[in-house]
C-alpha cells in the first residue's frame, strides 16, 4: 500500500509500475481472503490499463482474467466460474491457444476448479494443458513439469489414485535430477507419489517411499518445508 502511494505520487496513477503495484496489492488481498477488495482494486487497474494499452493487448486480457478469478470467489452466483471459463475461451480465440498468457490463464482456471471441488473438470483441463505445454515448451521444462505434478494431484483428488501413481512414476523417470542430492522439485513429485500410494492402498510401498524421502532430503535445510513435512510424517508413523 505504501509502495503504491509513493509510485502514484512520484509517477502518476497511469504509470505502468503503479498499475503493476495495484495488481500485486490485489493479489495479496486475494490470498488473504479479501475478495471484494481484490475485485475493487482490479477493476481500478483494468480501467486505468485500458487507457494506457491497446484494446487487444495481452496485459488487458490478463487483467480481465484476474478480475474474473476474484469475482468468481466474491460472487455467490449459481455458476461463479462461468465468466472465468469464457475468459479463457476468449483469450484462446483472440491470442491463440499456445500464447503464454492463454496457457497461464488455463493454469489459473485449474486452480479455481480445484478450489471449487470440480476435480473431474480440473483433470480434463489439466490433461489438455499438459499435452499443449509439452508440445510448445518441451516435456522437461519447469512449467510443463509443474503442470504434470498438478495433474497427478488432481487425479488423486478425483478418486483416481491408481492412475495418479502410474502417472507420477512415469514423471519421476523422465525428470532429470542429481541422484546424490535430488532437487526440491523432484522430491516434491515423490511426495505426491507417496500420497497417491497411500490413497491407492499400497501402504507398504508408501511407507518405503516416505522413509527413502527422509534420507534423500538430508541435504535440504532443516527448515525446508518439504523436509519438515516428511519428518513429521515419519514421526507419526513411528
Amino acid at each position: 500500500e505504501q509502495l503504491l502511494t509513493d509510485r502514484v505520487r512520484l509517477f502518476g496513477d497511469l504509470d505502468p509500475s503503479a498499475l503493476d503495484t495495484i495488481g500485486h496489492l490485489a493479489r495479496f488481498h486475494y490470498l488473504a481472503g479479501n475478495y471484494e477488495t481484490a475485485v475493487e482494486l482490479t477493476e481500478d487497474q483494468l480501467a486505468k490499463r485500458s487507457r494506457v494499452f491497446r484494446k487487444r493487448d495481452p496485459i488487458i486480457e490478463q487483467t480481465r482474467y484476474n478480475l474474473d478469478v476474484y469475482r468468481s470467489l466474491a460472487s455467490r452466483a449459481e455458476d461463479p466460474l462461468g465468466d472465468l471459463r469464457r475468459r479463457v475461451e476468449t483469450m484462446a480465440a483472440e491470442m491463440g491457444p499456445d500464447h503464454p498468457h492463454t496457457l497461464i490463464a488455463r493454469d489459473g482456471l485449474v486452480s479455481q476448479l480445484l478450489f471449487a471441488g470440480a476435480t473431474d473438470e480440473a483433470v480434463a483441463v489439466l490433461r489438455d494443458l499438459l499435452n499443449d505445454r509439452a508440445r510448445v515448451l518441451g516435456s522437461t521444462e519447469p512449467a510443463t513439469v509443474a503442470t504434470s505434478v498438478q495433474y497427478g494431484t488432481a487425479l488423486r483428488q478425483s478418486g483416481q489414485a491408481v492412475h495418479s501413481v502410474k502417472h507420477l512414476r512415469n514423471l519421476i523417470a523422465s525428470v532429470p535430477t542429481d541422484a546424490t542430492s535430488p532437487s526440491p522439485e523432484h522430491l516434491g513429485i515423490r511426495v505426491e507419489l507417496f500420497q497417491s500410494l497411500a490413497e491407492a492402498g499400497e501402504l507398504e510401498e508408501a511407507v518405503t517411499e516416505l522413509k527413502l524421502l527422509g534420507m534423500d532430503m538430508a541435504h535440504l535445510e532443516p527448515t525446508h518445508p518439504l523436509r519438515r513435512w516428511v519428518e513429521e510424517e515419519i514421526d507419526a508413523l513411528e
